[in-house]
C-alpha cells in the first residue's frame, strides 16, 4: 500500500470507480471510518506501512490535523474548489428563482475574506446565509444543525446548500430541504495524482514549510496586463532566488494571477525569510501576499490562501500570514499585529447584522490590538469613516458577542454622558 485512503463508506464506491478507471487503484489502500472519531486510530494502523494519506474533505482532515499535530506522513484531502461551489449557488438562481439566495445557508463560505470573492461573483445582496465551523467534532457539527434547524423554523432561510456530509445527514433528518454538494471525479483524481506524489518523497523533517502566495492582478484586467505583470514578478523572483546561499531552498510556480513560493522554515511560528522575500521585492511588484506557515506543504498552501483573502479585505499591497491560528500582518507594517483566529470566524448571519464590510472588520479588529488605550465609539467612527451612530451600533453588537470588554466609564467634561470604553476580552488577546 503506497497510500493509505480514509473515507466514510458514501465516499468509497465513488473513488473506487475512479482510482481503477484510471489505473491507479492498486497503489492505494481503502480504509473506511464511521465516525471523526476513529481517524486517528486508524492513522496510527497505517502510519508505519503507507508513504502518504488521503482523506475525503477538509474537514476530517483539520480533524486529524489537530489529534495528530506531528504527523510523519504527507496528508492530502479531496476538496471542493471555490469556483464549483459558486457554480452550484448560481445554479440556485434558475432552478428555484422564487427563493433568492439570501434565504438560503450554504457551509462552504468560510472566513471573512471569502465574502468579498462570493460578493464579487454572485449578484448583488445575493449572499446565503452560512456559518464558519471552528472544529470538526460531531458535537460542533449537531450545534451547526441546530442553528440552521432554528433559521428555517424562523423561516429566514428555506433551503441549504451542504459540503459536510454530517451536517447534510443531520439537517435532512431534521426535515431542513438541503441539496449536498458531493465530491466530484476531477476533485478525486487531482487530489489522488498529488498524494501520490508526495507520496514518493521522503517523510518530511521537522522543519516548517512555507507558502508565500503573491497576487499581481485579477481576471477584470486585460490579458496584455496580466502577462507583463506575470513576467516582471517572475523576474524579481528569479533575481531574488539568485541572491540566496542556497537557492534549492525556494521554488516558485505559477497559478491563476498569483505566484507561489515555497520556503522552509525552523517553526510554524515565524518566517523571517518569508518577510525578508517581501522586503526585497520592489513596490507594486505584486498586489497583495498571503503567507502560510504548516507542518508540511499542503496546509501552508491552505494557510496561505487564507492569508491572502485577509490582505485582499484589508487593502490593496497588504501582506498577511497565517499560522496557528493566528492571523498576523500588515507584514510590512510597523505597526504589525496579531490576531487570534477566534475574533475571525466571523458567521455569515453576524456579519448581515453588524452591516459591516469584511475590510472594515479586520481593520477594527487592528485598531483594538493597535491601540494601548482603551477604544471609544469617536475613534472607531474616524477610523472607519463612519458615522458615531454606527460605531455605537457595532460596538454594542460585539460587546454582545463577546468579542469585547466594557472599562468603566469616563466622567463627561461639562454635560452629556459618560464616554464608554471598550477592549478586547483577555481569552481574544494574542500573545
Amino acid at each position: 500500500m503506497k497510500i493509505a485512503v480514509l473515507t466514510p463508506r458514501h465516499s468509497l464506491p465513488m473513488i473506487q470507480e475512479v482510482l481503477q478507471k484510471n489505473g491507479i487503484l492498486s497503489q492505494f489502500g481503502l480504509v473506511v471510518y464511521g465516525s471523526l472519531t476513529q481517524l486517528p486510530d486508524q492513522y496510527d494502523g497505517v502510519k508505519d506501512k503507507a508513504q502518504g494519506i488521503l482523506v475525503t474533505g477538509k474537514l476530517p482532515w483539520r480533524f486529524l490535523m489537530a489529534k495528530r499535530p506531528n504527523l510523519e506522513l504527507p496528508v492530502t484531502c479531496i476538496a471542493h474548489s471555490r469556483l464549483r461551489s459558486c457554480l452550484y449557488l448560481l445554479r440556485h438562481l434558475i432552478d428555484h428563482p422564487d427563493i433568492p439566495l439570501g434565504e438560503t445557508f450554504c457551509d462552504f463560505i468560510h472566513e471573512i475574506g471569502d465574502y468579498a470573492t462570493y460578493a464579487d461573483l454572485l449578484p448583488p445582496g445575493q449572499l446565503p446565509y452560512t456559518m464558519f465551523i471552528t472544529g470538526a467534532t460531531e458535537r460542533l457539527i449537531e450545534e451547526t444543525a441546530g442553528h440552521v434547524e432554528e433559521l428555517y423554523r424562523q423561516k429566514k432561510i428555506k433551503m441549504a446548500y451542504l459540503t459536510i456530509t454530517q451536517l447534510y445527514i443531520s439537517l435532512s433528518e431534521r426535515g431542513v430541504p438541503c441539496q449536498h454538494i458531493g465530491i466530484q471525479p476531477e476533485d478525486i483524481l487531482q487530489a489522488a495524482q498529488e498524494a501520490l506524489r508526495r507520496g514518493s518523497l521522503e517523510r518530511r523533517d521537522s522543519r516548517a514549510a512555507v507558502a508565500v502566495l503573491l497576487e499581481y492582478g485579477s481576471s477584470q484586467e486585460g490579458e496584455a496586463e496580466l502577462e507583463y505583470r506575470e513576467a516582471t514578478l517572475m523576474k524579481a523572483l528569479v533575481d531574488y532566488k539568485r541572491t540566496l546561499p542556497d537557492p534549492r531552498e525556494m521554488t516558485i510556480s505559477r497559478g491563476a494571477q498569483v505566484i507561489e513560493v515555497n520556503l522552509t522554515a525552523d517553526s510554524e511560528d515565524r518566517s523571517p525569510q518569508a518577510v525578508q522575500l517581501l522586503q526585497g521585492l520592489e513596490e507594486g511588484t505584486y498586489q497583495n501576499a498571503g503567507v502560510g506557515l504548516g507542518p508540511d506543504v499542503m496546509s501552508a498552501r491552505e494557510r496561505g490562501e487564507r492569508a491572502l483573502s485577509h490582505a485582499r479585505s484589508f487593502g490593496l499591497g497588504s501582506a498577511f500570514s497565517w499560522s496557528r491560528d493566528r492571523l498576523t500582518g500588515p507584514l510590512l507594517d510597523p505597526k504589525c499585529v496579531t490576531l487570534d483566529g477566534g475574533l475571525l470566524a466571523l458567521s455569515g448571519d453576524t456579519a448581515k447584522r453588524l452591516n459591516i464590510s469584511p475590510m472594515n472588520y479586520i481593520r477594527l479588529l487592528v485598531l483594538f490590538h493597535r491601540e494601548e488605550e482603551a477604544i471609544t465609539s469617536e475613534k472607531v467612527a474616524e477610523f472607519l469613516n463612519i458615522t458615531a451612530r454606527s460605531a455605537n451600533r457595532i460596538l454594542a453588537s460585539l460587546l454582545a458577542d463577546g468579542v469585547l470588554e466594557e472599562l468603566p466609564r469616563l466622567d463627561a467634561q461639562g454635560p452629556g454622558r459618560p464616554t464608554r470604553r471598550y477592549t478586547l476580552t483577555n481569552r481574544l488577546r494574542a500573545e
